[in-house]
């Protein structure tokens, strides 16, 4: 009787999945936001004006950059594939630059993200070993190199403001201590003294930690080793991104320092994070003429900049775009040609059927060829 009753409670309870119209306002909101970013940015610089410091950019400087931005691709396929590798799925460097390329395709063109990208990407895999494997990974690597460029854009803004180091070292020491005691509390078994209050709250909170923690624990495994090829490559890799901003800033003639763009580069970053916008846009151009306003640049520069970095990120996304076309091809063609196969070995069972004696002997050829 109970179980009727819960059924029927359970058959009574309204649906609270969104419908189509709220889903498709919802997704209209990041382009909304985006085309009313830019009609602001360029009501206060004119879009002439853009057009115009773009065309006077030295293609010498963009090449360089683009070439150095394909270093960037490989080594964060070489970072990732420490992290896969773990999961022993056997994916090589150029298969996860196609994965990542193709992560960074999907989040161009979905709302969320790098977040939707990564889910969209994973789900495409062959095997669940493999999506949970890769989204783990790249969910640990996307925080890695968060987590450097967040590092490498403190030291680079106290290379600028040497005056401010004793505060912002202790802020970064506070903030470092937390995120240990808080990864300790999550991952370590023993009940030390200091972690009982957060494993308190850990233990309220209760299955969703339990999966973060799922997830986590095997990465907890990894030998100093690997984890110091993995902070490396996390340096590198945005120390080089550093360098892209810089040739691009030296194709437009904005005559800043490397060590200028340095921490500007992540604060540019971090507030393009939230999924407000598409792929930042707006919100990258706001925040430039924010910060480089300062240095005597004119507007029109600092925007062509923004626009400039926006088009060098896009681009590997798009050729991400052109890997994940040529893998949906490549799955119809082998999908065509399974059907082919089985209508053939189907055609051949009928034709052996046909020529079967009634009492299921061997087929009688010169029986079924008389007229």
């Amino acid at each position: 009787m109970r179980d009727t009753t819960e059924g029927q409670s359970h058959e009574a309870r309204p649906s609270t999945r969104p419908g189509p119209t709220k889903q498709l306002a919802v997704k209209m909101v990041g382009p909304a936001v985006a085309i009313a970013l830019l009609l602001f940015v360029f009501a206060k610089v004119p879009l002439s004006s853009v057009t115009e410091a773009l065309r006077q950019s030295q293609l010498g400087w963009v090449g360089a950059a683009l070439a150095v931005s394909l270093v960037v691709q490989l080594v964060d396929a070489a970072r990732l594939r420490r992290l896969t590798d773990m999961h022993r799925l056997g994916l090589s460097i150029w298969d996860l630059l196609k994965i990542n390329v193709a992560t960074q395709f999907y989040g161009l063109v979905l709302p969320g993200g790098s977040l939707s990208g990564i889910a969209v990407r994973c789900s495409q895999l062959s095997t669940n070993k493999r999506k949970v494997g890769v989204g783990i990974s790249l969910l640990a690597d996307q925080a890695v190199a968060t987590a450097a460029m967040c590092t490498v854009g403190i030291v680079f803004w106290l290379g600028e403001h040497p005056e401010r180091r004793l505060l912002t070292a202790a802020t970064i020491i506070a903030v470092l201590c937390g995120a240990m005691l808080l990864l300790t509390a999550v991952l370590a078994p023993a009940r030390i003294a200091a972690i009982l209050p957060i494993r308190w709250l850990i233990i309220r909170l209760g299955n969703r930690v339990q999966a973060v923690h799922d997830a986590v624990w095997p990465f907890s495994q990894l030998d100093r080793r690997t984890l110091l090829q993995i902070g490396t490559l996390a340096v590198a890799s945005n120390l080089l991104r550093i360098l892209v901003y810089y040739l691009l800033a030296q194709a437009l003639g904005l005559g800043v320092s490397l060590v200028t763009i340095g921490w500007i580069r992540s604060v540019m970053m971090i507030a393009t994070m939230p999924p407000v916008s598409v792929s930042g846009l707006g919100l990258r151009e706001g925040v430039s003429l924010l910060l480089l306003s300062g240095y005597g640049i004119a507007a029109e520069q600092i925007v062509a900049f923004s626009l400039s970095v926006f088009t060098v990120s896009t681009l590997f996304g798009l050729l991400g775009g052109v890997f994940e076309v040529g893998r949906f091809a490549h799955s119809l063609r082998v999908a065509a040609r399974k059907m082919r196969e089985r209508k053939t070995a189907s055609a051949r069972l009928g034709c052996e059927a046909a020529l079967l004696s009634p009492d299921g002997s061997a087929p009688r050829l010169s029986a079924a060829l008389e007229p």
